[in-house]
C-alpha cells in the first residue's frame, strides 16, 4: 500500500466568474498486487488545503504508470562509522605480541643475578645474598647465622628477603642495581635504562608494545577483556583470601592444647602463659593433626606444622581489619626464620594489636566517642595509653602484664620489620600516651625512630616515652 498526496483543481463557487482555480488535496491509496501492476486508485477526497506540488504530482503519476524517475534518486546518506574491533588506547599501549616484560617473566633470579654480578653469601644447600632493597647482611641480624637476607623462592622468579620481608622479582632486581629503586618507582628514565639493559643482555625484544607502565593491583586487565591476546601478568595481591584464611583459622586451637607451643612459651619466665592462652584472638596454635593447611602456609617443601611455625598470630592494618597472620617458630633449631609471613605475601604496613589497640584503629577517636557497648563508657578524663612493642612474644607479654580489673589498661600494638606506617600514626586519638617497647638493639631503635618520625608535628601528644628492658623477656 501506498499512500500520496495529489493537488487537483476544481472550481469553486465563484469560479465562473472570477477563473480562479481552488487547490483541493486528495490522499491517494494505492494497492500494488505482485501479480497484477495495474494500479488500483482510491480516493478519497480530504478538506480543502494549500498543500501541494506539481513535481512530486508528476513524479507520482510517473510511478503509478510503471516508468522509471524522471530524476535519478539522491545518494543514500553515509553510514554511520562502525565502531572499531581494534583495542581502545589505554596505558599499556598494543596488546600485540609479547612485550619485553613478559618476556623477562620467563628469566630466572639467579640467572640475573649472575648477570649483575652479584655475589652470593651462600649457594650451599641453599643461595643466598644480602637483600637488594633494606640491603641487611643476614637472614637473623641477633645470630651467628651466616645465611644471607635474600634467598630464593620454590618457583625460581623472585627472591624473598627475610629481614624485610620484600619480594624482589627480576625486573626489580635490575631496576634496584641500576637505579636504586623498584621498577615501578624508576620512572621513565629508569624503565628505559632497565629496558635497554634487558634487551642486551637477554635478547628481549619491545616488539610492538609501548614502554611498560609501573603495574599495581588495582591496573590488574579484567578477566573478560577481549582485546587482550597476551598471557596475563602475575600480579600478586597483598594478602592472603579471606576464604584461606578462614580455612586455616577452623583448624587452631588454644595455646595450651599444643605441648610444643605451650613448652617455647614457658621457657620465658616473665610471660604468664596461663593469661596467653585465655588470649585467643591474638594467638593460638596449630594442632599437631588436621587437615593440610593451606598452600601459603608452608616454607620450602613443608607446612608450619612440620617446620615447627606452630604459633599463629593475626595481623591488622591501619583500619583495624585482620589481613594476614604469622607463624612463630616454637622448636629448637636456629637454622630456621624465627617468625614467617604466608609465603607469597608480605606482611607490610600490618600491625599486631590488643582487642582495644584494635578499636582504637577502626574508631580512630578517644575510647568515650565509641558505641556505649564497644568501650563507650570510659571516661573523657581518662587518657588512652598506647604501648608499642616489638615481636610476637613481647606483644603477648605486654597484652597479658596488666591485670583484668584494671578496666584502664593500655592498648598494644606489635611490630616487625615494614609494620609501621604513617596511615597508623594518624589513627591514635589525641592526648594517647604513647610507649615505644621496642627491643634494646640497633633493629629496636630503628623502628622506634620510625615510630616518631610518623609522629613527628602531633602537638595534639604528650611526650613519647621510650621504654628500654633490664633483660629480655
Amino acid at each position: 500500500m501506498v499512500l500520496a498526496r495529489l493537488k487537483t483543481h476544481a472550481p469553486g463557487a465563484g469560479a465562473s466568474s472570477t477563473g480562479a482555480t481552488q487547490e483541493r488535496s486528495t490522499v491517494v491509496s494505492i494497492a500494488r498486487p505482485e501479480s497484477d501492476r495495474e494500479s488500483q486508485l482510491e480516493l478519497r477526497e480530504s478538506e480543502p488545503s494549500g498543500i501541494g506540488d506539481p513535481a512530486a504530482a508528476a513524479e507520482l503519476e510517473r510511478e503509478l504508470r510503471g516508468l522509471p524517475p524522471s530524476h535519478p534518486p539522491p545518494d543514500p546518506p553515509p553510514k554511520a562509522p562502525t565502531r572499531s574491533t581494534s583495542p581502545p588506547p589505554t596505558s599499556y599501549g598494543r596488546n600485540i605480541g609479547p612485550s619485553w616484560v613478559a618476556q623477562m617473566r620467563g628469566v630466572k633470579v639467579l640467572v640475573v643475578a649472575a648477570a649483575l654480578g652479584i655475589k652470593p653469601t651462600t649457594t650451599r644447600p641453599k643461595w643466598t645474598a644480602p637483600c637488594a632493597t633494606c640491603l641487611a647482611p643476614k637472614q637473623h641480624t641477633k645470630s651467628r647465622d651466616r645465611r644471607g637476607a635474600m634467598g630464593v623462592l620454590p618457583n625460581g622468579t623472585a627472591f624473598y628477603c627475610f629481614q624485610c620481608e620484600e619480594t624482589i622479582d627480576a625486573l626489580d632486581l635490575i631496576a634496584l642495581n641500576l637505579c636504586g629503586k623498584r621498577l615501578r618507582d624508576a620512572g621513565e628514565r629508569g624503565v628505559r635504562e632497565v629496558r635497554e639493559y634487558c634487551e642486551s643482555k637477554f635478547g628481549v625484544s619491545s616488539g610492538n608494545r609501548t614502554d611498560w607502565p609501573p603495574r599495581t593491583v588495582s591496573q590488574v586487565k579484567p578477566a573478560n577483556d577481549v582485546y587482550n591476546t597476551e598471557e596475563p601478568e602475575l600480579v600478586v595481591p597483598h594478602y592472603p583470601s579471606p576464604e584461606s584464611l578462614a580455612a586455616l583459622n577452623s583448624q587452631l586451637v588454644r595455646i595450651d592444647e599444643v605441648e610444643c607451643v605451650l613448652t617455647c612459651l614457658q621457657s620465658r619466665p616473665k610471660l604468664d602463659v596461663g593469661a596467653v592462652a585465655e588470649l585467643t584472638m591474638m594467638a593460638r596454635a596449630i594442632p599437631d593433626d588436621g587437615p593440610p593447611l593451606p598452600s601459603w602456609a608452608y616454607y620450602g617443601s613443608r607446612s608450619w606444622r612440620e617446620t615447627g611455625h606452630r604459633l599463629v598470630t593475626p595481623f591488622f592494618d591501619a583500619a583495624g581489619f585482620m589481613r594476614t597472620v604469622s607463624g612463630r617458630y616454637v622448636g629448637k633449631d636456629k637454622e630456621l626464620p624465627k617468625s614467617l609471613p604466608p609465603r607469597g605475601y608480605d606482611r607490610g604496613g600490618l600491625v599486631m594489636a590488643c582487642p582495644l589497640a584494635r578499636r582504637m584503629l577502626q574508631y580512630g577517636t578517644h575510647p568515650s566517642q565509641w558505641p556505649t557497648d564497644d568501650m563507650g563508657w570510659w571516661p573523657v578524663s581518662q587518657p588512652l595509653e598506647l604501648i608499642i612493642a616489638e615481636g610476637e612474644i613481647d606483644v603477648l607479654f605486654w597484652a597479658t602484664e596488666f591485670s583484668d580489673a584494671d578496666v584502664h589498661a593500655p592498648g598494644v600494638i606489635g611490630v616487625v620489620n615494614g609494620s609501621w606506617k604513617q596511615a597508623h600514626a594518624d589513627r591514635i586519638p589525641s592526648g594517647t600516651q604513647i610507649t615505644v617497647a621496642t627491643d634494646d638493639d640497633a633493629d629496636g631503635d630503628k623502628y622506634a625512630a620510625q615510630i616518631l618520625k610518623a609522629l613527628v608535628g602531633r602537638e595534639d601528644l604528650p611526650p613519647v616515652i621510650r621504654w628500654r628492658a633490664d633483660e629480655a623477656l
